[in-house]
């Protein structure tokens, strides 16, 4: 009976070390042929199977733990529950396995994407920039040669007053009218020459800001390239979103790198908003211009056509003495005439001047926007890479 109380107590204290976590122990110094010694070969039995289903999941988990997938619970040996639960693990194994190597595919492609994304906007940030460059010299160019015109009118402008005081004078005194013509004569012909230069001065520049009217036409096509690439790259974070989902809690953490890259994405197509309005501004102001660059050629050509008539008035005045009076008025009208149009000429030049700062201001504001560009693009980069890391 002792021999009883004790094996039962034997059997009680490896139960209670094994609800505590302990799987050690087992029941010793029991006879087999006992009444107790079924009990104790059958609580050591169990004992035996769940330390080794325990031991075997661990060392499976631990591994899958440090993604090497390849260490797998043994399933032989264990019957019934054992083993099917040591079959379910495997096959999560097995899934764990798929899904991380899904997620390293994404991850390449991620960066493979970024990548090309870098290389394509570095050709879009450097097409701007040559632009805005070129816009600005032409800005530049084109109010050197509107100073340049408001110059060369004033003084004309100041020749066709005194030739007009001489032949006033001429009127009056006869005597001096051979010295008169030909003073009006070298007066009217530097004037000729003069709206001649203006004239091919501003053809130039009319080709010229056609010319940045073609390039901010090209800077909005690069500009829609880049709207398409940050909505190529949303599409693709709202797929790693979902497969994410898919993933249940396994892919937490590359969900929150899939939504970091789609809210770059989103910041990068407000910036190319941004730029797109400025090269609007850029198109009209260069259309403002190129209204007058013409409206400066045609009054440019008229006082050509003005300063011709001069001319040939007076060489008309050499040939015709007999008429000498009456020519010399002739004269001075065409003079005034000379007067009204450089005074036109003047306000054309000043106009073109202003035009010409302006679109300075829109060359400097889309430097701005290309380096402002190129500032978001290597921060959306940097976010898509050291997200990459962090998922890794």
């Amino acid at each position: 009976m002792a021999a009883l109380h004790d094996g039962i107590a034997r059997i009680v204290d490896v139960c209670e070390r094994t609800a505590e976590g302990d799987l050690e122990p087992r029941v010793l110094g029991i006879p087999r042929d006992g009444p107790l010694g079924g009990l104790s070969s059958g609580i050591n039995r169990l004992l035996d199977l769940t330390d080794a289903f325990v031991r075997e999941a661990r060392a499976s988990l631990q591994h899958a733990s440090r993604e090497q997938y390849w260490r797998r619970v043994l399933e032989r040996g264990l019957p019934g529950t054992y083993r099917g639960a040591a079959r379910l693990i495997n096959e999560a194994t097995d899934q764990m396995s798929a899904k991380t190597q899904q997620l390293k595919n994404a991850e390449i492609s991620r960066l493979r994407l970024a990548d090309e994304f870098e290389a394509a906007i570095k050709v879009v940030v450097d097409n701007v920039a040559a632009a805005a460059t070129e816009a600005r010299a032409t800005a530049e160019s084109l109010l050197g040669t509107a100073d340049h015109t408001t110059t060369r009118s004033t003084i004309v402008a100041a020749a066709a007053e005194e030739t007009s005081r001489s032949m006033d004078a001429v009127a009056a005194a006869s005597e001096e009218i051979a010295a008169t013509v030909s003073h009006i004569e070298g007066q009217s012909r530097q004037g000729l020459d003069v709206a001649g230069e203006a004239v091919m001065a501003a053809r130039h520049a009319g080709a010229v800001v056609t010319g940045l009217a073609q390039a901010s036409g090209q800077i909005s096509r690069v500009v829609k390239l880049i709207t398409d690439i940050a909505s190529q790259t949303r599409l693709l974070a709202l797929n790693a979103n979902i497969e994410a989902a898919r993933a249940g809690e396994y892919g937490r953490g590359f969900a929150v790198v899939a939504s970091e890259v789609k809210t770059l994405a989103t910041r990068t197509g407000d910036a190319t908003g941004e730029i797109e309005k400025q090269v609007h501004d850029i198109q009209k102001a260069t259309n403002d211009a190129v209204e007058a660059i013409e409206s400066i050629g045609g009054a440019i050509s008229r006082m050509h056509d003005v300063s011709s008539s001069v001319n040939e008035s007076v060489q008309s005045q050499r040939l015709a003495t007999d008429d000498i009076t009456r020519n010399i008025h002739e004269a001075a009208t065409g003079t005034r005439e000379v007067t009204v149009s450089i005074s036109a000429v003047s306000q054309s030049a000043a106009d073109t001047s202003t035009a010409a700062g302006h679109l300075s201001q829109a060359s400097g504001e889309l430097s701005r926007m290309a380096e402002l560009l190129q500032q978001e693009v290597a921060r959306f980069l940097a976010g898509v890479r050291s997200g990459t890391s962090q998922a890794t």
